[in-house]
């Protein structure tokens, strides 16, 4: 009988272990850098650079829009294409109206950014401007 369980056993085990993997094909990843550049070797930059953007988001921001309390945040992230116009503005955080507040704020940016370059040629790439702000004082 132990001869019997172990020769069944063995071949239970044979049998779990032999089986074949299907290999799953995935699509190819796209390294282009005609897509979104992730490391260009200039970033795009504002006409002013950092004081200009906080120059800008400073006049612009309207307060009043926070819904919140205490110390609200949000990340907006967006696209600098390689003409130097903004597309793709998305903005994530822990208040609604501090985020619609960033998108508006970003979206209505006159004149056009300095595109990021990659080997001398301009490309598109993201942004991302982090900003809290403390509900309290206002």
């Amino acid at each position: 009988m132990k001869k019997f369980l172990l020769c069944f056993l063995l071949l239970g085990f044979n049998i779990a272990f032999s089986q074949t993997v299907q290999e799953v094909k995935r699509p190819p990843i796209n390294n282009s850098t005609e897509d979104t550049s992730v490391n260009p070797d200039i970033p795009p930059e504002y006409p002013g650079g950092m004081g200009g953007i906080r120059s800008y988001i400073g006049e612009k921001f309207n307060s009043s829009k926070i819904t919140g309390s205490g110390i609200v945040k949000s990340v907006t992230k967006f696209v600098i294409e390689a003409d130097g116009k903004i597309t793709s503005v998305t903005t994530t955080g822990n208040d609604e109206g501090m985020n619609n507040e960033m998108s508006r704020i970003i979206q209505s940016m006159k004149g056009k950014w300095k595109p990021a370059m990659l080997k001398g040629k301009p490309v598109r790439a993201w942004v991302t401007i982090p900003m809290a702000f403390n509900a309290e004082s206002h």
